[in-house]
């Protein structure tokens, strides 16, 4: 009890991925599901707590910027009470958490073929969905985040000074996907949390003992359970271990991982014929490549393969969502300093190339696919940063307007956000109303369902 409540952030983590997998075993377990989710809160609470005396001990500077996390954690945490709009949580997160809800079976649903992926975030939702609706699955989801930004932050100060360790973790909470993800029912937060739990349980401590091991191969299992994408980008995490010729670390966590993930992978293949059902089936990128302009693979991943040196650009202000213009003011750095980039961040390159390539193959471009890849990257930027500032007080003071003037944007956007729900939280806004400005265009098909109450009375059988 004591670790957990002294690592509350990685604890969290653990804790609800083991809920998850329990609940989607049997159903059974529900009672225990629900003792384990109330125990990984309590964790982090402690855990947050712990933080906060560290953060009264601060620099003014400090507290300042810890100000705008507390600032951006109450923007992003109003949205929580108000109707879920997000597309994928009402095509299919939240319709596969409530049907396990109406049958207390785990079933195939013809109608969403990624019931059949691995899916352990829809059965986190289970507890939380049983008690307070899609509002409950939300707050889970809010406070998911509120955990990924510890551990990120954690992470952040095995390579920087906790100064700029808050700093830099302020980038991060600050990523729009972050954002707009902390207030509704997708699991990719959950995903970006058992990856960077994982990775920190490895790093953050001198000797790498087997009880972590343990921990972090569980971990990146969790992480395969809960999205399919995430086999593609799992290589990218043994060959850290292999680059540090760490065969032993690297095969535990390989056969970990793999334990924990097959069952569902069998069960796909006992449902539909295929361990990875719907890829290779379904789902082959054709369609979205099609959609992105392109006659096929091939041409795809030229192009995509030739935006790489430009990934700065790509990844501070992509069409889909931003992340950060710091990415661009590090750009010209990049190779400029580039003996010192091999002297401290050998180790991590191949991951995160591997990573990158990865993510600029799987069409359409999202930045919540490779959230790990761009929380590695930013640390990697802002130590870049730091190098480069040290002797260049032009680059220092245009990395201060940066930095303000994102964040500054950033907290403007999320107060209309959070203004919009304030007007339906007060009654000024009707539920319709409230669909139609969110809906972005698209509410039909997975909103008429969820909302016409298709779900809640669905039924197997004729």
């Amino acid at each position: 009890m004591r670790w957990f409540i002294k690592n509350g952030d990685i604890g969290f983590a653990l804790l609800i991925g083991i809920s998850g997998y329990l609940l989607w075993m049997r159903w059974l377990f529900f009672p225990v599901s629900v003792f384990l989710q109330l125990s990984a809160i309590v964790c982090l609470f402690l855990h947050a707590i712990f933080r906060v005396k560290h953060i009264v001990q601060a620099s003014t500077p400090e507290k300042l910027v810890w100000g705008c996390v507390f600032l951006l954690t109450l923007l992003y945490g109003i949205p929580v009470f108000t109707p879920e709009v997000g597309f994928d949580a009402l095509w299919y997160h939240l319709p596969i958490t409530q049907v396990f809800l109406n049958t207390h079976a785990v079933s195939y649903i013809p109608e969403l073929y990624q019931s059949a992926m691995p899916r352990l975030g829809s059965y986190i939702f289970v507890p939380a969905y049983y008690f307070a609706n899609t509002m409950g699955v939300k707050i889970v989801v809010f406070i998911s985040t509120i955990a990924l930004f510890l551990v990120w932050y954690r992470m952040a100060k095995v390579f920087l000074h906790r100064s700029h360790a808050v700093y830099a973790s302020l980038l991060f909470y600050a990523f729009h996907v972050v954002s707009w993800q902390a207030s509704s029912a997708y699991v990719d937060q959950l995903r970006a949390l058992f990856e960077f739990s994982a990775f920190v349980v490895l790093i953050s401590a001198r000797n790498i003992r087997f009880g972590r091991v343990l921990i972090a191969g569980v971990l990146l299992g969790f992480s395969l359970s809960t999205k399919l994408l995430s086999l593609f980008f799992f290589p990218g995490f043994l060959l850290y271990f292999f680059v540090r010729k760490n065969w032993k670390v690297a095969g535990i966590i390989l056969c970990v991982a793999l334990f924990t993930v097959i069952p569902w992978y069998v069960q796909s293949y006992a449902w539909t014929g295929n361990p990875f059902f719907p890829l290779f089936q379904q789902l082959d990128g054709s369609i979205q490549i099609n959609e992105q302009g392109f006659a096929g693979w091939r041409s795809w991943s030229l192009h995509q393969l030739a935006l790489f040196p430009a990934l700065s650009f790509l990844t501070a202000f992509h069409k889909e969502s931003y992340t950060t213009p710091f990415f661009i003011l590090i750009f010209p750095f990049l190779f400029s300093r580039w003996h010192w980039i091999r002297e401290k961040f050998t180790l991590y390159g191949p991951m995160l190339v591997y990573m990158f390539v990865v993510w600029l193959l799987i069409p359409p471009l999202s930045i919540r696919y490779a959230l790990f890849g761009f929380g590695v990257f930013l640390i990697f930027s802002y130590a870049l940063f730091l190098r480069v500032a040290q002797h260049n007080i032009w680059v220092k003071r245009w990395g201060v307007v940066v930095l303000v003037c994102g964040l500054s944007v950033h907290l403007v956007f999320r107060s209309i956000v959070a203004g919009r729900s304030i007007l339906f939280l007060t009654h000024r806004s009707s539920l319709d109303t409230y669909l139609k400005r969110n809906a972005q265009g698209l509410a039909t098909g997975p909103f008429e369902k969820w909302y016409g109450g298709y779900w809640k009375n669905y039924r197997f059988g004729p």
